[in-house]
C-alpha cells in the first residue's frame, strides 16, 4: 500500500476533488458550446480533447504498481464479504441520488423552474464547485474519527437537500439545496465508503483490492444507467420530474439504513497502531 492507513480517506478526496473539478468545467462549458455552435455534438467534441490528452499524461508519468506475480483473487472473497457488499449497496444509494441531480437537473431547473439552459447548467455546476472542500474535510475527518459516524451523518443530509431540490420554487432557495447537496452530497461520501472499501480489504484480503474497488465503481455506476431511466420514465407518467428527486431522497434513506450494518474499521487501525 503506498497510501497510510491513517490517510485513506484524505488521500480518497483528492483524488475525488478531480472529479468535482472536471464536473465544474463541463456543466460550465457544454450549454454555452452548444448554443454558440447550435449543435448538440460540439460540446461532445470539444470535451474530448483534454480527456484524450490526460490518457496521454497518464501513460507518461503514472507508474505501474501492480506485484511483481499475478495473484487470482476468487470471487468468492469479495462477494461472500457481508461489509463489501454492504458498502456496494451503499455507494449505488449514494449514487443514485448524483445522477439523478446531474442528468436531469439541468432539465428539471429549464423546463420546469424556468431557467435557460447555460444558467441551468452552471446552477448544476455549483454542487461542484462546494463539494471539493466538503470532500475534503469529510474525508480527512473520516481517518480521525471514522467511516461510520461520517456515512450515518451524510446520507440523511443528501436525501433531505435532493428531495428540497425537487420541492423549492424560488430560485434563492434551489441554490441553496444545490450548495448543500454539494457539502453532503456524493463527493462526500466517495471518500468515506472508498477508504471504509480499502480498511476492509487491507484487514482481510490485501490481494484483493483492485477486484474490490473494481465491484465497488461498478456498483456505484449502475446507478448512473438506473436514475436516468426511472426518473425519466416517472417524468412520462406524472409529467414532471419532482416524484424521480422524491424517489431519489427515499433511496438515499435506504442507503442510511444499509450503513447501519457496516463494521467500523477505524477504531480498530487505533488500537492496533497504539
Amino acid at each position: 500500500m503506498t497510501v497510510p492507513k491513517n490517510m485513506r480517506g484524505f488521500s480518497s478526496a483528492i483524488i475525488n476533488s478531480g472529479m468535482a473539478i472536471g464536473l465544474a468545467i463541463g456543466l460550465g462549458v457544454a450549454g454555452p458550446v452548444y448554443l454558440f455552435f447550435n449543435n448538440w455534438r460540439a460540446p461532445f467534441l470539444s470535451l474530448a480533447i483534454p480527456t484524450m490528452l490526460v490518457a496521454l499524461i497518464y501513460q507518461a508519468v503514472m507508474r505501474d504498481a501492480r506485484p511483481a506475480e499475478k495473484v487470482t483473487v476468487p470471487w468468492s472473497e469479495i462477494l461472500g464479504n457481508k461489509n463489501l457488499m454492504l458498502l456496494n449497496v451503499a455507494i449505488f444509494c449514494s449514487q443514485y441520488g448524483f445522477w439523478t441531480v446531474l442528468t436531469w437537473g439541468p432539465t428539471f431547473f429549464m423546463a420546469e423552474r424556468g431557467l435557460s439552459l447555460t444558467v441551468s447548467g452552471l446552477y448544476t455546476a455549483i454542487v461542484a464547485v462546494t463539494a471539493i472542500p466538503a470532500g475534503i474535510w469529510f474525508g480527512r475527518n473520516s481517518d480521525r474519527f471514522g467511516r461510520k459516524k461520517l456515512a450515518l451523518i451524510i446520507l440523511p443530509l443528501t436525501a433531505l437537500t435532493v428531495a428540497a431540490m425537487g420541492y423549492v420554487m424560488s430560485l434563492p432557495m434551489l441554490v441553496a439545496a444545490l450548495i448543500a447537496y454539494g457539502i453532503v452530497g456524493k463527493f462526500s461520501f466517495d471518500p468515506v465508503s472508498v477508504s471504509w472499501v480499502g480498511d476492509h480489504v487491507a484487514r482481510t484480503n490485501p490481494e484483493a483490492m483492485g477486484t474490490a474497488i473494481a465491484v465497488f465503481n461498478m456498483s456505484g455506476m449502475l446507478s448512473s444507467i438506473a436514475a436516468p431511466v426511472v426518473v425519466g420514465w416517472i417524468r412520462d407518467i406524472t409529467g414532471s420530474f419532482v416524484g424521480g428527486f422524491y424517489l431519489g431522497a427515499v433511496i438515499l434513506l435506504i442507503g442510511m439504513v444499509v450503513v447501519a450494518f457496516i463494521d467500523e474499521t477505524v477504531e480498530e487501525k487505533k488500537t492496533a497502531s497504539a
